[in-house]
């Protein structure tokens, strides 16, 4: 099988809140989050991303309020905070 006419998708997910949230993309410092429940919509409601600030802790750059609007500022600081504790994906090589 050729697996050039494949995309892989990957994604990390973690829970806060009794919300599902998943990493869709990181880098060193930063990472895209969104919710995982979508309500059967090709949109998601919560998305948004965050960088690692001066002092190493996350902050949010854009989406806080979307994740306080559809869900709570508890879950916006829970994600903010769950990132702060377990740091990011480490990612693996698979063949």
């Amino acid at each position: 099988m050729a697996t050039e006419t494949y995309t892989r998708v990957v994604e990390y997910r973690f829970c806060v809140c009794d919300t599902a949230i998943a990493i869709t993309a990181f880098g060193e410092d930063w990472a895209i989050v969104e919710e995982v429940r979508k309500n059967g919509q090709e949109d998601t409601h919560m998305s948004g991303d965050l960088e690692k600030d001066e002092n190493g802790k996350f902050a949010w750059n854009e989406g806080e309020s979307q994740f306080v609007t559809y869900g709570s500022q508890a879950l916006a600081d829970a994600i903010r905070e769950y990132l702060d504790t377990n740091g990011l994906p480490v990612e693996t090589q698979q063949g």
